[in-house]
């Protein structure tokens, strides 16, 4: 999966790949992470590649995606949040329409001037 982690300032996000662990983990209720509170959990927690554990809060598109269809680094706020973007194919370079919700992906024609990065508004 990609998954958008904020860094430690909390000026910057990025989308990192990993994998899903665990559905619905516990959350820690301690600093230290010994003792976990059974009535608090996360949608996931995901292995990023770079040795992190993250648990991601919601079942949502704008946190989690498919690496086939979110490509890792810097996250981009203005185009990146939206559920519908435009991109070229990595296998044939031909452009198609993705729905980061449903992962789903289509032909689509290039995108204009007026959607920059091939973001539909």
């Amino acid at each position: 999966v990609a998954c958008l982690v904020e860094d430690d300032s909390g000026d910057y996000a990025f989308w990192k790949g990993g994998t899903v662990t665990q559905l619905w983990p516990c959350v820690p209720s301690s600093e230290d992470d010994s003792v976990e509170d059974e009535k608090l959990a996360a949608a996931y927690a995901v292995q990023l590649d770079n040795d992190c554990r993250v648990l991601v809060h919601g079942d949502n598109h704008k946190l989690v995606r498919d690496l086939i269809y979110q490509a890792e680094g810097v996250y981009n706020f203005g185009f990146c949040g939206k559920r519908f973007t435009k991109r070229r194919d990595v296998g044939s370079g031909e452009w198609e329409l993705v729905d980061q919700s449903t992962r789903r992906a289509r032909a689509c024609s290039p995108p204009s001037e007026e959607q920059p990065h091939g973001v539909l508004t």
